[in-house]
């Protein structure tokens, strides 16, 4: 079934070597592969779509050390299903937002989840100075976190907060005056997203932050896909250029990521940048990447970069935009 020479009785009695677990491994994950693809089906399919570069890696391993033992039919398998991961990765790689005008208006955005059992303030403090953010959204605050957080709250005269204890507690923090900020409940959960609208350079920018739920369960599933269609909708209903910042638990090869990016017209500030995966943070062989900002075509993307640990399950985003008076938002 799988190479020259191999029956299905081979097979089945190679489960118990070396070479067999590496097959029954192999297999699997091209089955995870394959139901990557449906991910619009379910949310067990879906959760399948988010470790594509493990898949891609994983299976090209595997290819390399058959075509080694000469098994070249399942090397040719497992190669092919890699290169169906490294097909829909690839896109991470091109096409690159660049800026309107390099000489114009830029504003440095950071998103930071804290993780609310966290208590190394110190790193997170510490990683807020180093990049000097001019907008900050931090999320799963808590009073406990703002309160540490007072050190660097001195830097930010602007700033909306909603802390709570279960893990999504919210704030944004600017260097610029806010206009029209409030909570807001996106979606069908009570999980609070901040809003607010600020100038820069003469250009008003609306800013959204939000985490929706981590889809573990269907109905968190159902409840983290309501949610992008909400703040899809919100996006839609701007005049302005819209910047959103947020733990969205979705990679950008799951169809719900896809879909929210089609709905809102929005572009994802990593595109043609790499791969900046950021949960978890502490297992660098299953990161993913779940933390995004995401802008109006209007908005060009500077340089965008993956801050250090700070004690988090997640790794900060820094992304440097550039808001230069450009085409008015097509709605």
């Amino acid at each position: 079934m799988f190479s020259t020479g191999l029956n299905m009785k081979d097979f089945l009695s190679a489960k118990v070597s070396f070479e067999g677990l590496l097959l029954w491994s192999g297999a699997l994950v091209c089955v995870f592969t394959a139901t990557a693809f449906l991910g619009g089906l379910g949310w067990l399919c879906e959760i399948t779509s988010h470790f594509r570069v493990q898949y891609a890696a994983g299976l090209s391993v595997l290819a390399g050390f058959f075509c080694l033992r000469r098994k070249l039919r399942i090397a040719a398998i497992f190669a092919a299903f890699a290169a169906a991961d490294f097909i829909v990765v690839a896109p991470c790689f091109f096409g690159a937002k660049s800026p309107v005008d390099s000489a114009g208006h830029k504003l440095r955005v950071m998103l930071v989840n804290v993780r609310t059992e966290n208590q190394r303030y110190d790193l997170v403090i510490a990683s807020i100075n180093k990049y000097r953010p001019g907008l900050l959204v931090l999320e799963e605050v808590n009073e406990r976190w703002l309160g540490e957080l007072a050190r660097v709250r001195e830097d930010f005269p602007h700033a909306i907060e909603q802390p709570r204890d279960d893990n999504f507690g919210i704030a944004l923090y600017s260097r610029i005056p806010l206009n029209s900020s409030k909570i807001v409940a996106l979606g069908g959960t009570e999980a609070p997203s901040v809003t607010a609208q600020l100038d820069v350079g003469g250009r008003r920018v609306t800013v959204v932050g939000t985490h929706p739920l981590p889809p573990g369960t269907s109905e968190n599933f159902r409840l983290r896909n309501e949610q992008l269609h909400d703040v899809a909708k919100f996006v839609r209903s701007q005049t302005n250029p819209v910047i959103v910042l947020g733990d969205l638990n979705a990679t950008p090869w799951s169809y719900y990521f896809r879909r929210f990016l089609i709905e809102s017209g929005l572009t994802d500030s990593s595109k043609g940048r790499g791969i900046h995966a950021t949960w978890p943070a502490d297992l660098f062989p299953l990161r993913i990447p779940i933390d995004h900002c995401l802008v109006s075509v209007e908005i060009g993307v500077v340089n965008r970069t993956t801050g250090n640990n700070v004690g988090s399950d997640h790794l900060p985003i820094v992304v440097d935009l550039d808001l230069s008076s450009g085409n008015s938002r097509e709605k």
